[in-house]
């Protein structure tokens, strides 16, 4: 079964769970699996590497969350 992994930091996964339950969506029947993957607000943070991608976190602000932004 295929799933989804979401990085971000605690309160942001909060925000984002609260949304797929709020829009009924977290047990909606077929719905994919979400792996809530928490991150810590570090700059340089190694998030995970496939092959030769390696991926980095880091910390930015989109409107009034603290979140991550993804190299």
């Amino acid at each position: 079964e295929a799933h989804l992994p979401i990085y971000g930091p605690a309160q942001a996964l909060d925000r984002a769970r609260a949304l797929l339950e709020l829009l009924e969506l977290a047990d909606r029947e077929g719905m994919f699996t979400v792996e809530w993957q928490p991150v810590p607000l570090r700059q340089g943070r190694e998030i995970g590497s496939w092959g030769e991608v390696r991926v980095t976190a880091a910390p930015v602000v989109h409107a009034d969350n603290d979140t991550l932004a993804l190299r």
